[in-house]
């Protein structure tokens, strides 16, 4: 086999399968690939002498100089005829190498044989072939093109390495582990009230929901305690709104310190809060509302803050809506016996 050397391979982004099929097409016909058998020499370079390179047209050398496609061709018994230099450079290839088929050559052998039976249909049909194939740790995209002039036929074909690169694998991957941190930053704020920075009552009536299923699957105690503050709208008339809205704040702060890591604390109206307090009892649940009632008393804030509290246990077959209801009743016994109290 005598290569044909262009200086590099060539360059067709944005080029259709008919524009690379005409492109080979006058390269073969360049190599004179039309001339009829008997023509061949003793070389057997169909009539060119030894050594003697085809005229190829200054504007395919020029093509030639950007190409960043394995570019090569074969003769109809898938003998190589010319391959360019980026064909020589993927496939580790000497440009001097003499021989007869792609399966002699590659050092992949499932990919010889792959590719020689792509290139056999190609030619059996007369119809392009797209494929992609591993060859040893790449990934290639084909075109394969057949080609007739006159009653000669070849096969030429594109191949592009496609193998993404470490470091843009790499890239990529920190690129979606930012973009995901910052989606659950972006889903974790539609749950927090902008306020206090507690959880909200969207996440509130979320947990209950699944706290409730937990306990029905597991037989575990589940208790809700409600609470507001007392007398909050006599604090906003008198002391105004962001003398309330620290008030706010201050008890968030002192109840989110009180509270367990599997607890969770809501801000579910303006001032009123809740409590989900799993595997725990209303007795339980009950001392750590009281607790939490100390502690509220004795914040530092002028005017005084106090709180009331009632508190429901889970029972079956009761509904999240159920629960609330009677926390809630058991809260409005708490205001009516005098506020600052906890009522289960």
């Amino acid at each position: 086999m005598e290569s044909v050397h262009f200086p590099d391979s060539f360059l067709f982004k944005g080029l259709n399968g008919r524009s690379l099929k005409d492109y080979l097409s006058a390269v073969f016909d360049k190599l004179s690939l039309d001339r009829p058998p008997d023509s061949a020499t003793e070389d057997g370079q169909n009539g060119r002498r030894p050594n003697e390179e085809p005229e190829i047209p200054a504007l395919i050398l020029e093509l030639a100089n950007y190409s960043e496609d394995a570019i090569y061709l074969k003769d109809s018994t898938l003998n190589f005829l010319w391959f360019n230099s980026r064909f020589s450079e993927l496939f580790a290839i000497d440009r001097r190498e003499q021989a007869s088929s792609d399966i002699d050559i590659y050092r992949d052998i499932a990919f010889g044989y792959e590719l020689k039976k792509r290139e056999k249909r190609a030619l059996l049909n007369l119809e392009a072939q797209y494929f992609s194939i591993r060859y040893l740790n790449k990934t290639l995209k084909i075109r394969l093109f057949p080609i007739k002039h006159g009653n000669r036929t070849a096969i030429g074909g594109f191949v592009t390495d496609v193998t993404p690169s470490k470091r843009r694998v790499d890239s990529l991957k920190r690129y979606i582990q930012k973009i995901q941190r910052e989606c659950d930053r972006l889903k974790e704020m539609i749950l927090i009230d902008p306020l206090t920075g507690i959880y909200n009552k969207k996440k509130f009536q979320k947990r209950l929901t699944q706290e409730i299923s937990r306990a029905k699957r597991y037989k575990d105690p589940l208790s809700l305690i409600l609470f507001d503050i007392d007398s909050f709208k006599d604090i906003n008339d008198t002391h105004g709104h962001l003398i309330g809205d620290e008030v706010l704040k201050k008890v968030a702060k002192t109840v989110g310190k009180a509270i367990r890591k599997a607890d969770l604390f809501a801000r579910i109206g303006g001032d009123e809060f809740a409590i989900i307090a799993p595997k725990t009892d209303k007795e339980s649940a009950y001392a750590l509302a009281e607790k939490i009632r100390g502690l509220i008393e004795n914040i530092e804030a002028e005017p005084g803050v106090t709180c009331s509290f009632g508190i429901a246990e889970y029972r079956e077959p009761m509904e999240a809506e159920t629960l609330i209801t009677r926390a809630d009743e058991a809260l409005y016994r708490a205001k009516k016996s005098g506020k600052n109290r906890t009522s289960v």
